[in-house]
């Protein structure tokens, strides 16, 4: 018992950091980083279209409201496949429509997971414990993934520490198959 909360305290301390980062969409109710044309007409409505289906208890497979329909797990851009995105379709709505908290919650979790994930491969790297921290801050909020503003583009990203880590552990001899599996599998 007492081993894992001594494990933990660095992942709980990475994302409390990470809230505190972002506390304008986490603290407030103020801003959003849902401003730019791109994320508001497209993602949002996308992300909107897919909700409604997994609300009734569908799997989102057609989009009528686009060129006259389109298969949505033909658009990888759209993350219909990806089993985070999960998580967010089936948030709780409000009057039939995905809440914008939700969609902030989100996006915090999406860079939590990148430094978390980074933070995993920098100690696997045998990395002390402070530089693993540093090492997942720089990388979850920094960088491509503090600048880059797209979440789809961020959801793919998030992966690389993962797809390292268990790259490095297959070239290391560790478990050789399942560790390139995993590392496939991710990528």
């Amino acid at each position: 018992m007492m081993n894992t909360l001594k494990r933990m305290r660095m992942p709980m301390l990475l994302l409390l950091i990470t809230v505190l980062f972002f506390w304008r969409l986490t603290l407030t109710s103020q801003y959003t980083w849902l401003e730019g044309p791109d994320n508001a007409r497209e993602l949002l409505p996308w992300f909107q279209v897919q909700s409604e289906q997994w609300h009734n208890h569908g799997f989102p497979l057609w989009d009528p409201h686009t060129w006259a329909g389109q298969p949505i797990p033909g658009q990888v851009q759209l993350g219909t496949l990806n089993p985070l995105n999960w998580i967010m379709f089936s948030a709780p709505l409000s009057h039939g429509r995905m809440r914008i908290s939700t969609f902030h919650f989100f996006y915090v979790f999406i860079h939590y997971l990148a430094a978390l994930f980074t933070y995993m491969l920098c100690r696997d790297l045998r990395l002390s414990r402070a530089a693993s921290l540093l090492g997942g801050i720089a990388f979850g909020m920094g960088g491509f993934m503090g600048t880059v503003g797209f979440l789809q583009r961020e959801m793919g990203a998030l992966w690389i520490p993962l797809i390292l880590l268990f790259f490095f552990r297959m070239l290391r001899g560790e478990r050789t198959l399942a560790n390139a599996a995993v590392s496939g599998a991710l990528l």
